[in-house]
């Protein structure tokens, strides 16, 4: 599994738009534990969208499921944290990048029938990305 980031390439402009790119930095990623999502992730996401514009949202909705998941509050000595709030804000972020790709011309078909194809509670709760 290999971890690169290079804005000349479609993974290292994903990995941009989606806000994994500290790659040089411990627990840095976007996903809870604070992994990065591995250029063969992302590369599937890519081939599956037909570009990283088009992908984008679909790794932001991943990401949010993985959150929303662990969706629950902590609390302790003044310090509070809820992956609730980090899920939605996902969420809301794959809308924008939506509403951003629709004036594109470019659907999504394909994509919105791989995942379609899962049942919702698999995707909300398995750690990683449904099998293609």
């Amino acid at each position: 599994m290999t971890l690169t980031y290079d804005l000349t390439t479609s993974l290292g402009q994903l990995r941009l738009a989606i806000g994994d790119h500290r790659i040089d930095v411990d627990n840095g990623g976007i996903q809870p534990d604070g992994a990065h999502f591995t250029d063969e992730e992302l590369q599937a996401f890519v081939t599956m969208a037909g570009s990283w514009q088009l992908a984008a949202p679909y790794v932001l909705r991943a990401t949010a499921a993985i959150y929303s998941a662990m969706a629950q509050s902590v609390s302790f000595d003044g310090y509070s944290e809820s992956f609730a709030g980090t899920a939605d804000a996902l969420f809301k972020a794959a809308a924008a990048w939506d509403t951003a790709n629709a004036g594109s011309g470019v659907t999504v078909d394909a994509m919105a029938d791989t995942f379609s194809s899962y049942a919702a509670d698999y995707l909300f709760t398995t750690d990683r990305f449904p099998p293609l």
